[in-house]
């Protein structure tokens, strides 16, 4: 299996037309784009896949996190130290920072701000970001961001949205086309899309076995009458429908 090829799926190009909409924004100040889905649906693996092409600082969020402990995890991430530093100070050389290298923020995993107190988080994110007009990706499943957005201060700076949903067959075909080293036939991919409910994880798990299943076998091209009754992964159309 190809693991380090990515796949550009429908989620995935839900994502960069909610960037390009962001691009093109009136007001500069709203410069985030809220991003969410379940996990399991391909939204992380974009997430670092884009921060790394555009060179952004990747976050995710964590319970314990204090304004400290962001602010020196940002700085880590600019290139600066944070040694014997006061929170006020960092947060200038952060901003300044910031300024100089035009950097692009995602911050992941942001349902994790439900922990009480923790949206003052977002607050300094929000002070950060005015200062610099820096844009800020957020990005968590549909209780999180539904959670940022009852807020107006954070909900009138979203300048796009992105949805990611459960995979679709061309998606789960493109997934076997480009990851797949076997032949996969259009029948076994509805088996896939259909065990897997659409969940990216799953058909990759899905993928693999077909592709254990034909090493075993020595076939180069699998189609569902081979693989017959056989859990080819976990499957979710079980969890989902319960």
């Amino acid at each position: 299996m190809r693991t380090t090829e990515f796949v550009q799926t429908s989620g995935v190009k839900a994502f960069l037309a909610a960037v390009t909409k962001a691009q093109q924004r009136g007001a500069r100040e709203a410069s985030w784009i809220a991003v969410k889905g379940e996990r399991g649906l391909g939204k992380t693996r974009t997430l670092q896949w884009w921060a790394l092409r555009q060179q952004a600082v990747y976050l995710r969020f964590k319970t314990e996190w204090t304004a400290r402990w962001l602010l020196e995890e940002l700085a880590r991430e600019l290139g600066l130290s944070a040694e014997a530093c006061r929170k006020q100070d960092l947060f200038v050389r952060v901003v300044e920072a910031i300024r100089r290298q035009q950097v692009i923020l995602v911050v992941d995993e942001i349902e994790l701000l439900k922990v009480r107190g923790k949206i003052k988080l977002l607050e300094l994110i929000r002070d950060i970001s005015d200062l610099t007009e820096m844009e800020v990706v957020l990005a968590g499943d549909e209780a999180g961001i539904n959670h940022v957005m009852r807020h107006d201060q954070f909900a009138s700076r979203v300048a796009s949205r992105a949805q990611f949903a459960p995979a679709t067959a061309a998606d789960i075909r493109l997934m076997c086309d480009k990851l797949a080293e076997v032949g996969i036939a259009d029948d076994l991919v509805a088996e896939i899309l259909q065990q897997s409910a659409g969940y990216l994880r799953e058909a990759k798990n899905a993928i693999a076995e077909v592709e254990r299943w034909a090493d075993a076998n020595g076939v180069k091209q699998v189609k569902l009458a081979d693989v017959a009754g056989r859990a080819l992964c976990a499957g979710r159309s079980t969890r989902r429908g319960a």
